[in-house]
């Protein structure tokens, strides 16, 4: 009798565990698989990057580069500035002596002396705001003279303070003389004389580019030479100015004084 029992018990145990380890085979695996946590959506301050540099002095007037003069063929040019609110106030003396590799910008304002300004040296640009007025007292000088290499005078007005007396010759000078010249450009200028002519050719002149300018109100002629030679008009065949696009009209013996100009003679101290 006890040995049945215990053989009832032992195969009720037996049955218990075989039912244990069918659960634990019938238990889904799961696979876990490591990921790298995403990052947190974190906003960083904004780095505010300066934009490049500009020239704001000539970014405000709309001055030139010196890439902008097709003949010129010069860079890394100093920047030199003239004006009455600046440190250089005068351009007759700025050019008293030879200049080299600069780029001389004027600020508008009427600028005289007694007698013409002299541009000497090689690698200059000359370019004046609107409204530069370069002005002299002496009838017998040119307003200005040009001698040296790869130059630019750009947007100047230049005349005497006096016109001639109409009933005769008694001014002599020029607007603008060139003597030993080469690879210069007179572009934009307003060149009214009172003298004899807006341009001359004086001696040893390479090629000389005059574009765009308004020559009037000379005595003789629109230009000169040392041989005495007068022109009126633009021609194709001169052998040191090369014209392009200028006016030039009421010049020689017959012209008209011209009652809109503005003459200083009483502003001149």
């Amino acid at each position: 009798m006890k040995t049945n029992q215990l053989l009832i018990i032992a195969i009720l145990l037996l049955a218990f565990s075989c039912q244990n380890t069918d659960e634990k085979n019938n238990t889904e695996t799961v696979e876990v698989i490591n990921e790298e946590p995403e990052p947190l959506d974190i906003q960083e301050d904004t780095v505010y990057e300066e934009p490049e540099s500009l020239n704001t002095e000539q970014e405000e007037f709309g001055w030139k580069t010196n890439a902008d003069y097709i003949h010129f063929g010069a860079s890394d040019l100093d920047t030199v500035y003239i004006g009455a609110e600046r440190a250089i106030k005068d351009p007759f003396e700025y050019f008293s002596e030879s200049r080299k590799n600069v780029f001389v910008l004027i600020d508008s304002g009427k600028y005289v002396n007694d007698s013409g300004i002299g541009i000497q040296g090689e690698n200059i640009i000359i370019s004046g705001e609107d409204g530069v007025s370069i002005l002299i007292d002496q009838l017998y000088d040119n307003v200005m003279w040009i001698s040296g290499n790869n130059i630019v005078v750009d947007n100047l007005h230049m005349m005497h303070l006096m016109r001639g007396d109409a009933s005769g010759q008694n001014c002599t000078g020029r607007v603008i003389g060139f003597e030993g010249a080469d690879n210069v450009t007179i572009v934009n200028c307003d060149l009214n004389g009172c003298g004899l002519a807006g341009l001359h050719d004086n001696m040893g002149n390479g090629t000389i580019y005059v574009e765009h300018n308004y020559i009037h109100n000379n005595s003789l002629g629109a230009y000169t030479n040392i041989d005495g030679q007068v022109w009126q008009q633009e021609v194709d065949d001169h052998e040191t100015f090369i014209f392009k696009n200028n006016r030039i009209e009421n010049n020689g013996f017959d012209r008209e004084f011209e009652s809109e100009d503005v003459y200083y003679e009483g502003e001149f101290n």
